[in-house]
């Protein structure tokens, strides 16, 4: 492939050629520059977590010269200027969807390749035009040539033309199911274009769903996502008990909780890793949302979670109570965390501080009187993540729910009946991208009154591979 600068539409129906087109790419006339990026910080019990708000654009400035008859010179510059208008409009409106009545605007590309590069482009925002003058050149185009400098701002990443097949797996489990990704293409996290979740389970409508996708870190062939609640520590009158539906068979439980949040149980990362017979602690390390499967037999039950490092001897950090009343099985989001707390310090790599991070759960009587089960936790990733609720994902009615991420970034997320969006979904998308190389993705899902161990998800997903600078293979 030759080299390639131009200005394209999404689907490259319309290409205006900067190379070898009216307005050519002057020589050594391109720069390029940077934005600042937007970000704010969210406080959390392990101290501080990045939320991104949009990432720091490229300004590219280029000096373009023309020289041909002034009609076919003033249509080259209309064609420029249509395409950087069609640029801004697209990003003014960043609501419509594909279900729209009237026509979207279309987003408008910067494509470049050098030869023998796959061929690969990056979303155009806006830009401007100024007309140089000079001996030759100028406003009233005299020599039938023009000078004219132009500016975009464009997306910082580029990404591949056409989309790649990150996953398609039938039977994830909807209690703490995991599939891996290899391979993908790109040095920065590629964009979902699409992320579709439906069930091949009969018999159940899946109505609330928690996916989360982890780089591979220091590995993921021993990351253990389910904490069975029995492998771990009682305390203070709570005890192991075989009860009927519970994950494993047994389940930690305290008939009557005391009247103040008393700790009835607790786990540590090294525990974990023995129960499943292996040492790979450091296997464990991310940021996770911490699910908890338990229920009541009557009454409230108030449920708090702490974790830090076991051998700490101050209390552990805790997070927001939650209160409980559901005699089913359900899983109960108690809160984030971090292994290691700290995060990780290649000057402290010496401690494996992984192993000894503990989480504990306390409960208080709240009304009533309750025997309280906890069956097992289960760790979703939230480096990449995506939640809902109000879903009616079903096989025999063709129901599901999708994710995406536009070209300027933007999330959003709806259930569908075939090909009508009949679901308003309440949602969380945090930083939903998938990341370049090797990942794990794990998923749990219940239906509204209650989780069953026995659902899975249907997940398929297509994705277009990012790059910094230069592309490498375009992911096929």
């Amino acid at each position: 492939m030759a080299d390639v600068l131009r200005l394209a539409n999404i689907d490259q129906s319309i290409t205006i050629d900067l190379l070898d087109g009216t307005y050519k790419l002057r020589d050594r006339s391109w720069n390029t520059g940077s934005t600042s990026p937007m970000n704010s910080y969210d406080p959390v019990p392990y101290g501080a977590h990045i939320t991104f708000e949009s990432f720091a654009t490229r300004v590219e400035t280029m000096d373009l010269i023309a020289q041909d008859v002034p009609p076919n010179i003033r249509a080259a510059q209309r064609d420029i200027y249509g395409a950087l208008e069609g640029a801004r409009q697209y990003n003014k409106n960043p609501l419509w969807t594909r279900f729209s009545k009237t026509a979207p605007p279309e987003s408008w590309w910067l494509e470049w390749n050098v030869d023998g590069e796959p061929a690969k482009r990056s979303l155009i925002y806006e830009g401007s035009q100024e007309l140089l003058g000079g001996q030759c050149t100028g406003s009233f185009l005299p020599a039938n040539a023009s000078l004219m400098r132009l500016a975009i701002v464009r997306h910082p990443f580029w990404e591949d033309v056409t989309t790649s097949s990150a996953l398609s797996a039938t039977n994830v489990s909807c209690w703490g199911g995991t599939t891996t990704i290899s391979s993908i293409p790109g040095d920065v996290p590629a964009r979902f274009q699409s992320f579709f979740m439906g069930t091949p389970s009969v018999g159940i409508i899946l109505a609330e769903g928690w996916i989360g996708i982890r780089e591979e870190m220091t590995g993921t062939a021993n990351f253990e996502p389910i904490w069975e609640c029995e492998d771990g520590n009682t305390a203070n009158g709570s005890s192991v008990q075989t009860v009927a539906g519970a994950s494993n068979g047994d389940v930690i439980q305290k008939a009557s909780p005391a009247s103040t949040l008393t700790k009835y149980w607790s786990m540590s990362v090294n525990d974990v890793c023995t129960a499943n017979g292996h040492t790979d602690h450091n296997e464990q390390e991310g940021e996770y949302l911490v699910l908890c499967r338990c229920k009541v037999d009557a009454g409230t039950v108030g449920l708090q979670m702490r974790y830090g490092l076991e051998a700490s001897s101050q209390m552990l950090a805790p997070a927001e109570e939650i209160f409980i009343t559901h005699t089913q099985w359900k899983l109960v989001e108690l809160g984030r965390i971090q292994i290691p707390p700290a995060g990780i310090d290649e000057k402290f790599t010496i401690f494996n501080t992984a192993k000894y991070v503990t989480i504990e759960i306390y409960a208080e009587q709240i009304s009533g009187t309750s025997t309280l089960d906890l069956d097992a936790l289960c760790l979703i990733p939230t480096h990449h993540f995506w939640s809902f609720t109000n879903a009616k994902v079903q096989a025999t009615a063709s129901r599901y729910v999708r994710a995406t991420t536009t070209p300027n970034d933007k999330h959003s997320a709806y259930g569908l009946e075939q090909v009508s969006a009949d679901v308003s979904l309440a949602y969380t998308l945090d930083n939903w991208y998938l990341p370049a190389g090797n990942s794990i993705l794990v998923a749990a899902g219940q239906a509204d009154s209650l989780h069953s161990l026995t659902p899975n998800w249907s997940i398929t997903a297509d994705y277009y591979p990012r790059w910094a600078i230069y592309s490498e293979t375009n992911g096929t």
